[in-house]
């Protein structure tokens, strides 16, 4: 292959194109530079502290993505390869190389009281509430980070406790933008929804002439 640095842009998954940098000495991959600032934070950062340095210390594509973020790791894939093939090389053979060799572990046996599967936000707080009622928990997670969606979740809570939310009013903004889907002009509503969204601005009025939030089917009044 002809020496050199080579620009190339894969498609992750949360940016149209990922750009790398890939350097290569004669038939060597010698580094992998991933620009991931278009990625998803603490979902795919594993990709790209793993996939670089197993391509390079094996030197070959035969890798195995990292669990829950596929995309991302074949993002990196693809893009070493688009390099390999524009340094000509053959991207195809890095491709069906030998994999490289599992990391063995030994086998160790835990007894606890609960077992949780999974540490995601649902997960943890499972084992949490477990430990506090002074069980032995043990959780199980196969992504190389914890916390799963709620690491990136922000905002909405999954599950609001209705007598702490009662002491607080609607969040500001939430009683206007309800007023101005009611007052959207009925010419704007196609024919066959008319119907339909003259009751939905029905309950709507209902809605604030009662001062109650209606939050995920729970009726919780405000003070």
């Amino acid at each position: 292959m002809k020496s050199g640095k080579y620009q190339v842009k894969a498609k992750g998954h949360g940016s149209e194109s990922m750009p790398m940098e890939v350097d290569i000495d004669g038939d060597k991959v010698t580094s992998i530079k991933v620009d991931s600032s278009g990625e998803t934070k603490g979902v795919a950062d594993e990709v790209f502290r793993r996939l670089p340095k197993t391509i390079v210390e094996n030197q070959t594509l035969n890798v195995d993505a990292v669990s829950g973020a596929t995309i991302s790791s074949h993002g990196v894939i693809d893009g070493v390869a688009e390099a390999i093939d524009e340094a000509g090389g053959d991207s195809t053979e890095w491709k069906n190389r030998e994999k490289p060799a599992a990391t063995k572990v030994e086998d160790e046996e835990i007894t606890v009281d609960v077992a949780v599967v999974g540490a995601g936000g649902a997960g943890l707080a499972a084992a949490v509430r477990s430990i506090q009622h002074g069980e032995r928990v043990a959780v199980l997670e196969k992504y190389p980070q914890i916390g799963g969606n709620t690491s990136r979740a922000g905002g909405p809570m999954n599950a609001a406790e209705p007598e702490w939310q009662s002491k607080f009013k609607a969040l500001p903004g939430e009683k206007q933008t309800l007023e101005d889907l009611a007052n959207t002009p009925i010419e704007q509503i196609d024919l066959e929804y008319r119907f339909d969204f003259e009751r939905l601005q029905r309950q709507i009025k209902e809605y604030i002439d009662s001062g109650t939030d209606y939050l995920f089917g729970f009726s919780i009044k405000t003070c």
